[in-house]
């Protein structure tokens, strides 16, 4: 996220993009699909199990984010940025999601609270 408010300037130059309100889609379809992966991911847990899930999400994630920076200059580049952004933030909730609980499993009972709070 720090990365793109950073690189605002330089990406609407590569875009093309006339108005800083054309880049606010892109944080915010990823802070969208992190919501609804994380939501999805915690139901997909219970059926196909935790380790599968943070490899499928991690795997997701990491595709996603090299077709990232792919994405070639104009419109239709931008709107493939965006998606993939999407698609990242969706990878990302489930990764997250995952990753605290087998955490959380894999520590001692006395543990637990101070792990999570360091991850």
């Amino acid at each position: 996220m720090v990365n793109l408010v950073l690189l605002r300037p330089k990406l609407m130059a590569y875009y093309a993009l006339e108005s800083a309100d054309n880049f606010f889609w892109v944080p915010f379809l990823l802070f969208c699909g992190w919501a609804v992966g994380s939501l999805h991911a915690s139901t997909m847990m219970d059926r196909v199990g935790r380790k599968r899930v943070l490899y499928i999400s991690l795997a997701l994630a990491s595709a996603s984010s090299s077709l990232s920076c792919l994405c070639f200059a104009g419109t239709w580049g931008y709107r493939l940025f965006a998606a993939s952004q999407l698609v990242s933030g969706y990878g990302l909730g489930g990764t997250l999601e995952a990753a605290y609980l087998l955490m959380a499993e894999s520590c001692q009972r006395k543990e637990r609270g101070r792990v999570t709070i360091i991850m």
